[in-house]
């Protein structure tokens, strides 16, 4: 299914429990700037054919096996909110700008959300029971008429449910955030800073394999169970223009003090 010529935007909010919609009104947040999302798996109800016990020479059952959609969304940043979603451990402190820490923990579940996904048709395609499984940030300077130069992110998302029959929630977010761009990212490297960056990137692995939560529990019926992470992983990449040894020097060396990428609004 493709959708064409709609204008669209994506909210999201945190759920108490999985699989129930949050409250959109009092926590609803939008997702971004220039929000795409992908068209989830083909058979998101893991439909299995049946041969009849008489045999035949086609299977005339599809039988249903555990639900998982599974989709990309790729949009500019204005803000990180949606990482509490990764980690619950996150602390503010400061004043505008504000320094937000995240601590990983050693044993947590997954912080899951509801999706709403609104046309200008008027189609709303809401999901429940969603989990990031792992979060892509890429950034460059731009020199023309495109997005380059913004702060770009591409999650993958499973979610235990679908429906079109949830109206649009109305949330109390603003829509007049500012996107992140390419002159707010500060790279500190063995504790000084590097101007000379081209373009980097992070990127942010749960370590869930959904296909660990196919659980077999009636009570759980043909939902995914509760995914938890396994084991973070977090890398960063810069692309450098390199004006002496010094990290020549470093890469053989190795990097002992402060090393940290920031965006700074």
């Amino acid at each position: 299914m493709v959708e064409v010529g709609n204008k669209e935007y994506i909210t999201l909010c945190a759920e108490t429990t999985r699989n129930s919609i949050g409250n959109f009104s009092a926590s609803g947040r939008y997702l971004g700037y220039e929000v795409v999302m992908s068209d989830f798996n083909e058979n998101p109800l893991s439909l299995k054919s049946r041969v009849p016990i008489a045999g035949g020479m086609q299977r005339d059952v599809m039988d249903e096996g555990v639900y998982m959609y599974r989709f990309t969304l790729t949009w500019i940043v204005t803000d990180f909110r949606h990482l509490k979603f990764f980690a619950s451990g996150i602390t503010n402190s400061g004043s505008n700008p504000y320094t937000h820490t995240i601590n990983l923990e050693n044993s947590k579940s997954s912080n899951f959300f509801s999706l709403q996904r609104v046309q200008d048709s008027g189609s709303v395609f809401t999901y429940l029971g969603c989990t990031f499984l792992r979060t892509r940030y890429e950034w460059q300077k731009s020199t023309g008429d495109d997005n380059a130069g913004y702060l770009k992110a591409v999650g993958t998302v499973i979610a235990t449910s679908m429906n079109t029959t949830t109206s649009a929630q109305s949330i109390s977010d603003s829509t007049t955030r500012e996107p992140f761009t390419f002159n707010e990212f500060k790279a500190t490297i063995d504790g000084t800073e590097k101007i000379e960056v081209i373009s980097g990137s992070i990127e942010i692995d749960s370590g869930i394999n959904p296909e660990d939560f196919f659980y077999c529990s009636a009570t759980n019926d043909k939902y995914i169970g509760e995914v938890r992470p396994v084991f973070f992983k977090t890398v960063g990449n810069l692309t450098y223009a390199v004006k002496d040894d010094s990290l020549i020097t470093e890469m053989i060396d190795g990097i002992s003090g402060t090393t940290k990428f920031e965006f700074i609004k």
